[in-house]
């Protein structure tokens, strides 16, 4: 099953995963000779890295440094996965200066779909070296925010910086100012990052970001608001919803939900009216609560019927746009 390359992916990592916990470092050069091979998949390729990076001997780890760098991008993200938890100094900057190359240039605009694979590269490249602690990358990583305008990737820097920076106040400063950077992608990275912290101080931000003509920003601080599951938070979003329509509406409506468990969706005079009435003593349902209404809310969901709908799916959305693919790789069993 493991060396089958007619056997979807998901049990070719299976079989890698009892491989390894029976047969241990045994299992090493394998893992490492098919993890750089093509056509694997990506899942498959990425548990061969996780369990590598777990068993890992010395010889192997100076088998993947003289890898570092080499093959197309799955291939080097392999060896990069694989080396989790390694920081020698040399290895640091190597990652460093190929970070600096190549994916600089490629992130200095929204990454297309022809460079998805260097994204993923470069998110890796930071995620290694964050994994190496060693601090002096900061001043790397950093740079890396002014050159970029990939939000995923943008994402993924912060992520890092706020690892190496834990708990460390002028950092949160710095996200604070970066929260409303007129630059979308770092702004709603920012906001992300901060709504991840799940302060109640960060609130007036939030706030304020749920107002803003950009629609990403005011879902991501719609994200952040419901991360901190306060009646503060819950009284900004219902302020909020009769000026949202179509998809982002049904956003506001879930996030709601989700803190509430009331069930006036989108109806903003509603919740209005509620809220006039209820505000004063509210407090967010439990995550176990939560967990049972939304049960709930499914069924009632499958018994409805929709005006418009896709073999099934609700169609919400205001503006759609159908993608069909039939190429011969969706004949596939």
């Amino acid at each position: 099953m493991f060396k089958s390359n007619n056997e979807r992916g998901v049990n070719r990592a299976e079989a890698a995963r009892i491989l390894a916990e029976k047969e241990g470092a045994a299992m090493l050069p394998l893992f490492l000779e098919t993890g750089r091979s093509d056509g694997i998949g990506d899942e498959f390729r990425s548990t061969l890295a996780d369990l590598t990076a777990k068993m890992r001997d010395d010889a192997t780890t100076k088998e993947l440094v003289k890898l570092v760098g080499k093959g197309d991008e799955s291939k080097q993200e392999f060896v990069l996965r694989a080396l989790a938890g390694y920081g020698e100094p040399a290895y640091v900057k190597a990652l460093v200066k190929q970070l600096n190359a190549d994916a600089k240039k490629v992130l200095s605009k929204s990454v297309e779909a022809k460079d998805d694979a260097k994204r993923s590269l470069a998110i890796q490249m930071v995620s290694s070296l964050v994994d190496s602690g060693d601090a002096s990358v900061l001043k790397e990583l950093q740079g890396l925010l002014d050159s970029t305008k990939d939000a995923v990737f943008l994402g993924s820097v912060l992520d890092g910086i706020g690892k190496l920076r834990k708990g460390d106040a002028a950092w949160m400063t710095t996200l604070q100012g970066y929260a409303t950077d007129k630059r979308a992608e770092l702004r709603n990275a920012a906001i992300g990052q901060l709504g991840q912290q799940k302060d109640p101080k960060f609130l007036p931000i939030f706030v304020a970001a749920l107002d803003h003509a950009e629609w990403s920003t005011r879902l991501q601080a719609l994200a952040a608001l419901v991360e901190l599951r306060s009646p503060e938070a819950t009284g900004a979003i219902i302020a909020r919803i009769d000026k949202e329509f179509g998809w982002t509406l049904s956003r506001f409506a879930d996030a709601l939900f989700s803190l509430t468990g009331k069930p006036f969706r989108t109806g903003s005079s509603a919740w209005q009216n509620w809220w006039a009435k209820e505000g004063g003593t509210f407090k967010p349902i439990s995550l176990s609560e939560l967990a049972k209404l939304e049960a709930e809310e499914e069924m009632r969901r499958l018994k409805q019927t929709s005006r418009a709908s896709f073999f099934g799916i609700r169609i919400i959305s205001h503006r759609v746009i159908f993608i069909i693919d039939v190429s011969g790789s969706m004949a596939w069993e």
